[in-house]
């Protein structure tokens, strides 16, 4: 999947809360002080993404960096399932 359609199916399942988050995700959510509304600025205002291979079930995994709605830098690992879902697997602070 190319880089700008895998953005725009991201986005567009973030938009109309067709996602699923793993259990780290939320983990990592919690100890880094984002709220999900952040998550959603993040993927839907300007980001920047690039390719990550695949995860494990073979889906291509892409890194998404925007900003939190309080201008922190955010990082997102996330995947396109075979169903096109996305797939959240992981966040963090962005240097």
């Amino acid at each position: 999947m190319r880089r700008q359609k895998a953005l725009k199916t991201i986005q567009n399942c973030v938009a109309n809360d067709n996602y699923e988050v793993t259990e780290h995700f939320i983990d990592e959510m919690k100890e880094d002080a984002f709220f999900f509304v952040d998550i959603e600025n993040a993927i839907l205002e300007n980001p920047r993404i690039s390719d990550r291979g695949c995860d494990d079930k073979g889906n291509p995994k892409f890194e998404i960096q925007g900003k939190s709605t309080n201008g922190r830098s955010i990082g997102i690992i996330c995947s396109v399932k075979q169903n096109n879902v996305g797939l959240l697997i992981t966040i963090y602070e962005a240097e």
